[in-house]
């Protein structure tokens, strides 16, 4: 025997819509026009990948075996060779309660730096040297500290028939690092109706 299991809305009027899928205790966003409600809602992406290997955003090292991108931490002059092939575009980055960060552009002369750091970040090649690449790799950083954290999500609009309450258009788009992007977005897509 098998059996469904269907998820529902209470709507501002008292009705009830199905929903597409279990948004988990998600808080909804009720829009209504005149012929259509709209439901907007933020939900955990599950299945979300390491934003430096799926977008190829660099390359991070760090110097703690059990994390997913460790890595030996080099000697000094070895360093300096990294940042010789890498002008400008080498960050030392530390870690926070929150994550990682960017702390500052590895350079020959600060390169003893290496051996307090918690690993570095080399920043794509086709950046230019300075607060180009510094930018990127904060939000390198920003976005893998979101992946670590599980702080991934989808933006989700369902555009459902006022009089009938069938779903119609489903606007869903996932990957989403960091809550309060999400939320930002989802607020767009919300104006556009109103």
């Amino acid at each position: 025997m098998r059996t469904e299991t269907r998820y529902y809305h209470e709507l501002e009027d008292g009705r009830e819509v199905e929903l597409p899928f279990d948004i988990a205790g998600a808080d909804i966003t009720e829009v209504q026009t005149a012929d259509k409600i709209l439901l907007g809602c933020i939900v955990r992406d599950l299945g979300p990948g390491d934003p430096l290997e799926e977008f190829d955003e660099g390359t991070l090292v760090q110097f703690n075996r059990s994390y997913k991108h460790n890595g030996p931490r080099p000697d000094v002059e070895d360093f300096q060779d990294i940042i010789r092939e890498n002008k400008g575009r080498v960050f030392y980055v530390g870690s926070m309660r929150d994550g990682y960060s960017i702390s500052h552009l590895a350079t020959i002369k600060n390169s003893e730096d290496i051996e307090g750091a918690a690993g570095y970040y080399i920043a794509p090649e086709d950046l230019k040297p300075g607060k180009q690449a510094l930018r990127y790799a904060d939000g390198a950083m920003e976005q893998y500290s979101a992946w670590c954290a599980g702080d991934v999500w989808g933006v989700c609009v369902w555009e459902y028939d006022k009089a009938t309450l069938e779903l119609g258009e489903r606007d869903e788009c996932w990957g989403y690092y960091g809550s309060d992007y999400a939320e930002q977005e989802l607020e767009g897509m919300l104006k556009t109706y109103k």
